[in-house]
């Protein structure tokens, strides 16, 4: 997937294509929390940055 700054226009998915992208990354944060359950300092880091989150 390439690296780009430029804007997306998500109007062309339908709301369930959003909903299952939504889910699909929100899946992926939980997937790398688990991994990272041995160093607690670092899931601390990555849950404050995921809360921060636009």
């Amino acid at each position: 997937m390439p690296n780009t700054t430029a804007e997306k226009d998500y109007t062309q998915y339908s709301e369930k294509q959003l909903f299952n992208f939504l889910n699909s990354i929100k899946t992926k944060q939980k997937r790398a929390l688990e991994k990272l359950k041995g160093n607690p300092k670092l899931k601390k880091q990555i849950r404050v940055l995921i809360k921060d989150a636009p």
